[in-house]
């Protein structure tokens, strides 16, 4: 596949400082980090809209998973910040943050055997503390987390035994479990067949559409297309373009950053973007 060498930015709705209301959603500003002494997120600034399905786009090695940790403060940036409705994420504490902000990492696993009704209740933690039992509420969200994840049946099994799709499903509930309001996900419709990349998918839409702020790497264009709203594409990096989906996945865009030229059509029934590589 050919790929440039050396992207140039595309197009980009770069966030901007605001002189009354901080904006709402998450706000990106020059976040760097480094590994080996090479630059794997190279001063990246974008926006993922308040109550909006935001996809991470770009080739492998393009930084999704790592600016994702960086956000989540699942790793520590060198430089730059991440603010959610004008709250700093890289200096608030990891309980403060676990109220804000949920993170489903790609291939995640379990470091003692759980069942994934326990899981689900850690995803509580943040709200209650490691030594108060679960109330009445607490149960509640988890029955609720589960429903929604579709994971109820597997609420008895260990999640060393589950398979590659039905872990993601526990990890996604524990997730819901915390009540977020800004959502984190990393490749969540890997492992997942096209039924439960739907059902997955439109979870998302629909919590988008309750005001929760929806961040999620892809790797599936396609899907990207169908299903976000907005679109940061990173390349090297760095953010290549940013912008709504139907202005951003255009031929030229995912040429320069993919190497493949493909034809934009429209969806008979949905209106969306649909593209054919």
């Amino acid at each position: 596949m050919r790929r440039r060498s050396a992207p140039e930015r595309v197009a980009t709705t770069t966030p901007r400082a605001t002189t009354s209301t901080a904006p709402r959603g998450l706000v990106a500003r020059d976040l760097a980090w480094s590994v080996a002494g090479r630059r794997v997120v190279d001063g990246v600034s974008f926006r993922a809209p308040s109550g909006a399905v935001t996809g991470l786009l770009g080739p492998n090695g393009s930084g999704k998973s790592s600016l994702l940790r960086l956000v989540a403060g699942a790793t520590r940036a060198e430089a730059g910040s991440a603010s959610f409705d004008g709250a700093d994420l890289t200096t608030l504490g990891r309980r403060e943050r676990a109220r804000i902000a949920a993170f489903v990492e790609q291939d995640a696993s379990a470091d003692r055997s759980l069942t994934v009704a326990d899981a689900t209740e850690l995803g509580r933690l943040p709200h209650r503390g490691w030594f108060s039992p679960p109330s009445t509420s607490d149960r509640v969200a988890v029955r609720t987390a589960l429903a929604r994840a579709g994971a109820t049946e597997l609420a008895d099994r260990d999640l060393a035994t589950l398979s590659g799709g039905e872990r993601q499903r526990a990890h996604v509930a524990r997730a819901l479990a915390q009540e977020p309001r800004l959502l984190l996900l990393d490749e969540p419709t890997n492992h997942l067949d096209v039924a439960a990349q739907r059902e997955l998918l439109t979870l998302l839409a629909g919590l988008a559409a309750d005001g929760t702020t929806v961040l999620t790497a892809l790797h599936d264009l396609t899907l990207a297309a169908a299903w976000c709203d907005h679109v940061v594409v990173l390349d090297h990096g760095r953010v290549l373009a940013e912008g709504p989906v139907e202005d951003v996945l255009v031929p030229d865009v995912v040429e320069a950053v993919w190497g493949v030229r493909p034809d934009i059509l429209t969806h008979p029934r949905t209106g969306r973007p649909l593209l054919v590589l």
